[in-house]
């Protein structure tokens, strides 16, 4: 036991010694320090939402995405909320409404201008929730279909997609699943908002 023990201990450290960790802030780039959103892509860029836009971070580089007036494609708003991805290329931006990128094309569009409280990518798509119904995007069809409507509730919070079943997080702590036949189930009631799932 004591010779297992200190081999672990041996392990243990070495292990510990290959981790470092690198400060990204303003000087590297970054346009504003509150970050609400990381996410990583496919090309292992790293992405983050700020309150002064998104941005995409190679390693070396920040690069800076943003409303622009003479751009009809470019950033709904400053204000980004949520970044995901799905498994074909696309980064979901989500301020104000829903933009996509495509690191294939390297093209930004707008996806969706309505309100949107909460999304999660799929594999080959995105679940989007807008005015107390789910949505799902398909992008290989590039087409939007209303999934179901939501019950009433003060407000959805986080909405993720785990082995293909769906979890819905409210506002008020109460925590729903829908299954591949769009059954919604109410899980638990927690009683506080969930932050995450």
């Amino acid at each position: 036991i004591l010779l297992f023990a200190s081999f672990l201990i041996g392990v243990c450290s070495t292990q510990a010694e290959d981790y470092f960790f690198r400060h990204i802030g303003m000087e590297q780039g970054l346009p504003q320090m509150s970050v609400a959103d990381v996410y990583q892509d496919s090309e292992g860029y790293m992405w983050f939402a700020t309150r002064q836009g998104a941005a995409r971070y190679d390693g070396r580089d920040m690069e800076v995405f943003n409303p622009d007036a003479s751009d009809f494609h470019s950033l709904l708003s400053p204000v980004v909320e949520q970044i995901e991805g799905d498994t074909l290329e696309n980064i979901y931006i989500r301020s104000t409404g829903i933009n996509r990128y495509n690191l294939r094309t390297n093209r930004m569009e707008v996806l969706c201008r309505q309100s949107v409280s909460a999304m999660t990518a799929s594999a080959d798509g995105l679940y989007l929730i807008s005015e107390s119904s789910l949505y799902a995007y398909n992008a290989h069809t590039d087409s939007v279909q209303k999934v179901c409507a939501l019950p009433e509730v003060e407000g959805i919070c986080i909405l993720s997609c785990l082995h293909g079943i769906l979890y819905i997080g409210t506002v008020e702590g109460k925590l729903y699943s829908l299954t591949y036949t769009h059954s919604l189930t109410l899980l638990y009631e927690l009683g506080s908002q969930i932050a995450c799932i």
